[in-house]
């Protein structure tokens, strides 16, 4: 019996053995170009991304930036030469200057400007340049500018010895369709008006310009316009009478109706719109002049504007007065007054 089991171990020792052997003869070693060490991973393939990641954009090189930014400033640089040329048009302009009879004037001496853009690229600002041109007007007082651009024209001095240019003239002239309301459109078959007034022996004038107030109740007031006062009276000597009514208390922003009487003492009245205002009228004069309304604001100032050749004193007196009405000036009515008067029965009012 212990033989028996004894040689039951030893055969299984030798099973066990030519098992082994067997397992080591079968498993052959790695190549070399696969060979790693334990626990090593294998590299992620560089084109693949990886879920939820993204990818990173490559950062520019310096040549790369400056390229960029070359291209950007030449961008704007022709952007606002575009801007340049829209703002720079095509400027002409045509004019004739005349007296006061319409006449044209020869030999006048015309100094203009127009403005002109610019662009600085260096710093890519805009900048202005004004050059000037002188004309001479011809024998029927015609002259012209042409073949320049800008955007505007002013006209700085119009001049002729034994003439005096209006207050009243043009000067101002914008090109383009950014000028508003409208721009100018130069035409050579009509050409714009200047008028001068031919000099003759000066009027030896009086003049003031004052802000006289008044009770706005129905009272009646006397101007005397060579000495420069108000008298609260309508029994006096003087130029001009005024009579001013609305209600006494005004509510804020409340309108409110309100009238206004102006007449001459011993003379009359006459508006103009002449450029000179020089000449008084002989005849057409109207005894006064009256102004009503229902719808005036408080705030309102000035409310109405006018100017009148008047005479006065039984024709001693002539002048020529631009008023101001307003009918609330920090609680009463007032007229500014603005007057030339010739107080030796002359309608002479060149000054």
């Amino acid at each position: 019996m212990k033989k028996n089991l004894v040689w039951l171990i030893l055969l299984f020792m030798v099973v066990v053995i030519v098992v082994l052997v067997f397992y080591k003869s079968s498993k052959l070693p790695l190549p070399a170009s696969e060979a790693r060490l334990p626990f090593q991973e294998k590299p992620v393939s560089t084109n693949y991304s990886l879920p939820n990641q993204q990818t990173q954009p490559r950062p520019f090189t310096s040549n790369q930036v400056v390229q960029q930014a070359n291209q950007t400033a030449a961008s704007r640089t022709e952007f606002l030469k575009r801007e340049l040329e829209s703002k720079n048009v095509p400027v002409s302009f045509y004019g004739r200057v005349v007296d006061q009879e319409g006449n044209g004037i020869a030999g006048v001496k015309i100094l203009m400007h127009v403005r002109q853009w610019h662009l600085d690229t260096t710093v890519d600002r805009w900048g202005n340049k004004f050059p000037k041109f002188e004309r001479v007007t011809d024998l029927s007082g015609n002259f012209s500018l042409e073949d320049t651009t800008g955007d505007s024209l002013s006209i700085e001095s119009v001049s002729k010895e034994g003439y005096r240019l209006s207050p009243k003239a043009p000067n101002i002239f914008g090109y383009g369709s950014g000028n508003v309301p409208a721009p100018f459109h130069p035409d050579p078959q009509n050409p714009v008006i200047i008028q001068m007034w031919k000099l003759g022996e000066p009027a030896n004038l009086i003049s003031h310009r004052t802000l006289f107030g008044f009770e706005p109740d129905g009272r009646i007031y006397t101007l005397d316009l060579i000495a420069d006062q108000k008298i609260a009276s309508g029994n006096v000597n003087g130029d001009l009478r005024v009579q001013f009514q609305r209600q006494s208390i005004l509510k804020p922003k409340e309108k409110y109706p309100w009238a206004l009487e102006i007449s001459a003492v011993d003379g009359g009245l006459a508006e103009t719109t002449d450029e000179f205002e020089y000449v008084a009228p002989e005849n057409g004069y109207q005894p006064k002049i009256s102004f009503q309304t229902n719808s005036i604001s408080p705030k309102a100032m000035p409310d109405i504007t006018r100017d009148y050749y008047f005479t006065s004193r039984n024709g001693q007196v002539y002048g020529v007065v631009s008023m101001q009405f307003f009918s609330d000036y920090n609680g009463q009515s007032a007229i500014l007054v603005n007057s030339r008067v010739n107080p030796n029965g002359s309608r002479n009012l060149q000054p």
